[in-house]
């Protein structure tokens, strides 16, 4: 009977069958191999011990997927490696996790749950800021270094993948910055457009945010119906509209300046 996946030195490479409830990948497999889950069906992935990195888009636009199951052994999680699989609800982290990539659960806004380092988090209810790092990081015989640098990530992962924050106005006290800030606002918006605390939090914003909405007239056009926009703030968006070439949205906020 044919392998419906391919390995190659310890990596696995591909996976090409169609199951769409559970796939244990098979002992002796030491990396996740980048895209080798890519737009698969299954529900849940067992990735066994001695696995030890999972590299960039491994898992991506997995839409069923709700929940992987990582190995005690695994101590790299790299750049975007769990990516569009918006249906991950609960996360549980390994002990053994020393480094992680930027934005590893990218896009995966059903996360609702994570356990890192023993502690359990949920992130519609709590921010990481009130917990100890370097007390945890002694406590598991960490790199205080290393465990800082996992702690912001999964911090990250509240603020970049987790639209809940931003709508409940819970965003504050959580790490990024005022970059990063600025895109998770617009991003959060073009989803959740009326919620009323989003959109105090986008006026104050405003205008450091409107080039990540500058080419989507439709939610520019949303903004102006809710009277986001002061006159200040319009005169720079059309500035901004003008700069980036979004003719569309330019027309659409001259026009409504020419209107008041």
């Amino acid at each position: 009977m044919a392998k419906d996946y391919e390995i190659s030195n310890g990596v696995f490479t591909h996976y090409t069958g169609s199951e769409t409830e559970t796939f244990t990948i098979p002992d002796g497999v030491t990396e996740i191999g980048g895209q080798s889950f890519s737009r698969n069906s299954m529900r849940c992935v067992v990735i066994p011990e001695g696995v030890t990195t999972i590299h960039k888009n491994a898992f991506s636009d997995c839409r069923r997927l709700v929940e992987i199951v990582f190995p005690e052994t695994l101590t790299e999680i790299r750049q975007q490696a769990i990516s569009f699989c918006g249906h991950l609800d609960e996360i549980v982290l390994p002990n053994s996790l020393r480094s992680v990539g930027d934005r590893i659960f990218y896009d995966c806004c059903g996360i609702h749950e994570i356990t890192i380092y023993g502690e359990h988090f949920d992130l519609f209810e709590e921010l990481f800021d009130g917990y100890d790092w370097d007390e945890i990081a002694n406590d598991y015989g960490l790199c205080e270094e290393n465990t800082t640098e996992v702690s912001l990530e999964i911090r990250r992962v509240m603020t970049d993948e987790l639209p809940r924050l931003f709508i409940n106005g819970e965003y504050d006290n959580l790490y990024m910055d005022e970059g990063t800030r600025c895109e998770c606002i617009a991003r959060v918006l073009k989803h959740h457009p009326s919620n009323e605390n989003l959109l105090h939090t986008a006026q104050a914003h405003l205008p450091a945010i409107f080039g990540h909405l500058v080419h989507d007239p439709e939610t520019v056009q949303f903004l102006l119906r809710q009277g986001v926009m002061t006159e200040q703030t319009l005169d720079a968006c059309i500035e901004i509209a003008e700069k980036c070439g979004a003719s569309d949205t330019q027309k659409l906020l001259t026009e409504y300046r020419a209107a008041r």
